[in-house]
């Protein structure tokens, strides 16, 4: 069984979450289980990964969360 990809507070990633990457605001729009076509795509095949759309425009994936990484909220 693949386990979920969390924040550092122990909160499951979902897509549509807002975070704050340092103190930049952003939108999770992918989480990509390992193994998956879309990991593969995006050259995270064994790790997986979450792809997060930055207030500014910009994307950003992550392979996995940290401190830098802050769940805000669901929509």
């Amino acid at each position: 069984m693949i386990k979920a990809a969390t924040y550092v507070s122990g909160e499951v990633i979902r897509q549509n979450d807002r975070v704050m990457c340092g103190i930049v605001p952003g939108t999770v729009i992918q989480v990509m289980s390992p193994g998956s076509v879309q990991a593969a795509a995006h050259d995270c095949r064994e790790t997986g990964g979450f792809l997060i759309q930055l207030e500014n425009g910009h994307f950003q994936l992550w392979m996995r969360a940290d401190e830098d990484l802050v769940f805000v909220g669901r929509s």
